[in-house]
């Protein structure tokens, strides 16, 4: 009687740590630490009059350059959806440059990947995009923030058959 109840109890703990570890598996990304009126201005809505005001963007890295003492990453901007990652399948807010003090490994921070930076908006650089003049807010990071995104809808492939073997 008693070896049932001792099994029954090692059952019970090894349920509820499963069941633990399963559920912290499923977490998502750490979200940053961020005032929600931080991400309601887009690149495209930033003002030369909002330098020194912190805002989380996010989007699409185009390129990133290390420059000696940080690291600059172009980014094609998204929304943000509530769990502060890109929404890429909606319609562009801009371009803008992050400029992270330090060194970031260009293949973690490869164009194609999706990101979401924290950081003060500091002004403008004057740049082109396939041949067209542009104005590239920057802004100075102090978080950055990888992601999983899709590009297109995640497609299950259905079909109904009848096997017949002889």
């Amino acid at each position: 009687m008693n070896k049932i109840m001792n099994l029954q109890t090692l059952l019970k703990t090894a349920s509820i740590v499963l069941l633990g570890a399963w559920l912290s598996a499923c977490q998502t990304t750490a979200r940053l630490d961020v005032d929600k009126s931080a991400s309601t201005v887009t690149p495209n809505e930033a003002t030369q009059a909002a330098q020194g005001a912190e805002y989380l963007w996010g989007g699409k890295i185009l390129q990133v350059e290390n420059r000696g003492d940080n690291t600059e990453i172009t980014v094609l901007s998204y929304p943000l959806s509530g769990k502060e990652s890109p929404q890429a399948r909606k319609e562009s807010t801009g371009r803008f440059v992050a400029v992270y003090p330090g060194y970031l490994e260009p293949v973690d921070y490869a164009q194609g990947k999706y990101i979401t930076v924290l950081g003060a908006f500091s002004g403008y650089r004057d740049g082109m995009v396939e041949g067209a003049d542009y104005r590239f807010p920057l802004l100075n990071a102090s978080n950055v923030q990888l992601h999983q995104v899709r590009d297109t809808p995640l497609r299950i492939p259905f079909s109904i058959g009848v096997g017949i073997s002889l």
